[in-house]
């Protein structure tokens, strides 16, 4: 953006150098330069505030959290003496600048930049495609494929970043573009950082699941790549930078969804073992919920020229999968970029001719824009694109321009075993691949058995890790498709100011799930070249790029820290011996926020998901959260509770109470177990139940699902209550035998862990006292949350007879008018779906079965019936 010359902020300091800021101001608008003068009293004024503003608002937040003294000075307009100007100037120095970043002991940062973009198009058509299961082959071009290059230079140091338009480069690839753009330019190759955009729209730069590398491409794209960074370093100019963090939550989705427990999917290898899958389907009644949060920030990276502020690139990064079309395309990424080029171009006071846009790709390994939770709401590429881009507008619009960011950037390159198939799973493979031989694969089945073989042929991989910090900013570089959690997790620990994260970069060595991912299982963790690294892999990724930052940073990162909430201070002013607020984005410990008794998370679960939402849970940049449990459970150990104590809760039930005989457990120890009832009984189902040994004490009130509830129980001695949702009049009030204390406590599961939870569990407190009903009441009222519409009884219809005539006039009918295919699904179970005009069988596949007009149950529960039918045109 154009700063006007009467504009005099622009000759206000704009580095920790002072003297370079004398100049430049004495230089100035006459207008301007009576601010020059030390003892004028607008100068102390726009000097402080103008350095205290180069810090980024994150950073500033995050120093005032943390115990920066990051204040105004105030100067007396009088007898301000230079050697008074020089320690008010050094004091500020010291209090908003982090050692040598902003500018190495004083040096004077002679920042440069340049960028350009080369067409990456196959030129070979047709050529492969990769991005799915199997192979396709595409002979049109539908829109241009560009290696985007932005090369920066501050004197000492020199990188260059390439975003390219592809699903995926391997490290073999990525390395060859780098020995030549190193060739050329003399940039070292690990000042080089190559990411893909993970359109699935590209021509196949290396083996994909079912689809092999095209490799008149693969020989092809390395020259253009290195003609990008090597036409970015000719172009390198006197440059400013600045950035911005905005929030994009509307603009991504987590694609990856929890199923039911009753409804567990089947995996390529036989077994039923997925409880997460991406692409549920919208409003898909066997899914749950989403498996993981989401990445929700969008990232500008602005440079512009020193001398006049022409924009040379802005570079935006948000975590979204892909949007995708017909052709080879660029897809989103490409619509983006043309539209920053269109757009700044019109708002710059001078002509943009080299003014490249970028648009890069952030963790979206479980992410994508569809909202699955909501109905399809039928958006084009064209209208997502256009939504991105006016959000990249409103962040760069804010964004002030500097040129004295010093340049850091260092690499490790890890060894990582692939998870290796076992002598059953070579023996299950063997027979498949026999059959195929050299034939590419024609379905899921198929590409797992030849994946099977790679990886065994495979054992390791080479993980090339990057950091770069530019200035108080940082980006790092990772081979992996990489979740929203990870992203967060590097960018909540990173020591700079600001982080955004570009994966599949320098490399694709595939899916990299947080440990407890893979416990859900799905298509991110079936083992294959895209997704094969060992289930300790992401913990040891994020290690060492953090490790990288601090190296960058020449600081130590910053720790995880949930702010409190005036819900959270609430049950804290209480006193709890233990507050498991169940925001931890690591599985190793359910940490304890108010001492030592910290709780262990077993079996399967999903970390770091929205929480309740009322006001009194308003903390920080992600509020409340919570834990999913999809089997597994909490464990505690409490030997300080005795026979008097109190338990809160907050839980969402995710099954329907007819799903199965215990719809869920809540709480158990050894002696007592609070749960939700099931189908087994009967009317009373969705009832809260609290058992003691053989004795059963029912409520009162149906459990919402999907709803937040509040739910605690106390004990003292031989009394005890539940209640529900703040009410002061007990759901449960009984008097049971007395019992040793309790030391085990378990969340969501009974004591042998055959009866467990679907659904989400956040801010589990534990008293050595009993709970007032007036504490209850007043714990609640401090959520803002409001209590679900009491559910009404669940009512099973029973089924009428069916009109076996009727029926019969119906499908007379329908042939008579001669479709190409009829199906009237009232076929014997098991068997494919006959089609009653006699050409086209379909398929039942799971959710889905032939009606039975005698039952009352549904016959379509997700699944589809699925048949081909050529020759139907338009």
């Amino acid at each position: 953006m154009k700063t006007k010359d009467s504009d005099c902020s622009i000759w206000q300091p704009t580095s920790g150098n002072n003297m370079i800021w004398r100049r430049k101001c004495q230089s100035g608008p006459t207008s301007c330069r009576q601010n020059c003068t030390p003892g004028a009293s607008v100068f102390p004024r726009k000097c402080q505030q103008r350095i205290q503003n180069l810090m980024p608002p994150e950073r500033r937040k995050w120093d005032a959290e943390n115990g920066s003294r990051n204040r105004m000075i105030t100067v007396p307009q009088a007898r301000v003496t230079m050697k008074h100007l020089l320690s008010i100037m050094a004091i500020v120095l010291l209090l908003n600048f982090t050692g040598a970043i902003a500018s190495r002991a004083g040096d004077e940062v002679l920042l440069r930049a340049g960028a350009a973009a080369v067409d990456i198009s196959p030129q070979t058509l047709p050529a492969l495609q990769n991005g799915g299961f199997l192979r396709r082959v595409t002979n049109r071009v539908v829109d241009p494929l560009h290696a985007r290059a932005l090369v920066l230079s501050d004197g000492k140091e020199t990188i260059a970043i390439v975003i390219v338009d592809s699903c995926m480069f391997p490290t073999t690839l990525c390395d060859e573009i780098k020995r030549l753009a190193t060739k050329e330019t003399g940039i070292p190759a690990n000042r080089i950082l190559i990411s893909a955009t993970h359109a699935h729209s590209a021509p196949a730069a290396m083996m994909c699941l079912g689809c092999a590398a095209d490799e008149a491409y693969v020989k092809f794209v390395p020259s253009r790549v290195a003609r990008a960074i090597a036409a970015a370093h000719k172009d390198l100019q006197p440059a400013k930078l600045g950035w911005a963090i905005v929030d994009g939550a509307d603009l991504t989705n987590c694609r990856r969804w929890i199923t039911r427990s009753d409804r567990m999917g089947t995996d390529p290898f036989g077994r039923q073992t997925v409880r997460a899958m991406m692409h549920p389907g919208y409003q898909n009644p066997n899914y749950t919920s989403p498996a993981g949060p989401i990445d929700p920030w969008l990232s500008v990276l602005s440079v512009v020229s020193a001398n006049d502020e022409t924009p040379i690139c802005v570079m935006a990064n948000l975590s979204m999968h892909y949007f995708g079309g017909a052709g080879f395309s660029a897809g989103y990424f490409g619509e983006v970029a043309v539209m920053l080029e269109a757009r700044i171009g019109k708002l710059s006071s001078v002509e943009t001719p080299g003014f490249v846009g970028v648009m890069s790709q952030g963790t979206s390994g479980d992410l994508h824009w569809m909202d699955y939770s909501n109905p399809n709401r039928g958006i084009s590429r064209q209208q997502y694109a256009a939504s991105v881009a006016d959000r990249v507008l409103q962040a760069w619009k804010t964004i002030e321009h500097h040129a004295n960011h010093s340049l850091t950037m260092a690499e490790k390159r890890l060894t990582i075993d692939l998870r290796t198939p076992s002598q059953g799973r070579r023996e299950w493979a063997r027979p498949i691949n026999a059959e195929r031989l050299d034939r590419p694969p024609r379905n899921q089945v198929e590409v797992y058995a030849q994946q099977v073989e790679w990886i065994h042929e495979n054992p390791k991989a080479e993980v090339v890790l990057q950091a770069v910090r530019i200035g108080e900013l940082g980006i790092t570089a990772i081979p992996n498709e990489v979740y929203g959690i990870t992203g967060l997790k590097l960018k909540r620990q990173s020591p700079l100011a600001a982080t955004f994260n570009l994966e599949l970069a320098n490399g694709a060595t595939g899916y990299i799930p947080p440990p407890e991912q893979h416990r859900l299982g799905g298509y991110t963790t079936w083992p294959a070249r895209t997704a094969g690294l060992d289930e300790q892999a992401e913990p040891l990724i994020v290690e060492t790029l953090l490790s990288l930052l601090e190296t960058v940073a020449g600081k130590k990162r910053r720790a995880i820290v949930h702010p409190n909430s005036p819900y959270s201070e609430a049950v804290i002013s209480k006193k709890p011996i233990a507050y498991w607020r169940l925001a931890d984005m690591i599985s190793t410990q359910v940490e304890d926020a108010v001492g030592e008794n910290h709780a262990r998370h077993q079996g399967a679960i999903a970390l770091f998901l929205p929480g309740p939402n009322g006001s009194g849970f308003t903390a920080g940049d992600y509020g409340s959260r919570s834990v999913y449990l999809a089997g597994g459970h909490v464990e505690a150990s409490l030997d300080q509770l005795q026979r008097k104590y109190s338990v809160a809760m907050w839980f969402s039930n995710a099954l329907p109470v007819d799903a199965r005989d215990c719809t869920g457990v809540l709480l158990s120890n050894e002696s007592e177990t609070l749960l939700i009832d099931g189908k087994s009984a009967g009317e009373q189902s969705g009832k809260l139940v609290l058992r003691v040994g053989k004795k059963s004490f029912t409520g009162k009130t149906h459990i919402a699902r999907n709803h937040w509830q509040h739910v605690t129980i106390t004990r003292d001695e031989q009394d005890v209550r539940v209640y529900l949702d703040g009410r002061a009049e007990p759901e449960i009030d009984a008097r049971i035998r007395a019992s040793e204390s309790s030391m085990r406590w378990l969340i969501g599961s009974n004591e042998d862990s055959t009866t467990t939870f679907d659904g989400k569990v956040a801010d589990v407190a534990v008293f050595d006292r009993v709970l007032s009903a007036a504490e209850i009441v007043d714990l609640y009222a401090k959520s803002g949350m409001t209590p679900p519409a009491r559910p009404k009884p669940t009512v099973v219809l029973s089924a009428k007879p069916s009109d076996a005539e009727a029926r019969k006039k119906y499908a007379d009918a329908v042939l008579a008018s001669k479709p190409v295919a009829f199906w009237r699904l009232h076929d014997k179970p098991n068997q494919s779906a006959e089609d009653s005009s006699g050409k086209h069988s379909a398929i039942y596949e799971n959710g889905a079965s032939p009606l039975n007009p005698g039952a009352a149950n549904p016959n379509f529960t997700g699944g589809r019936v699925k048949a081909r039918v050529p020759k139907l045109g338009n």
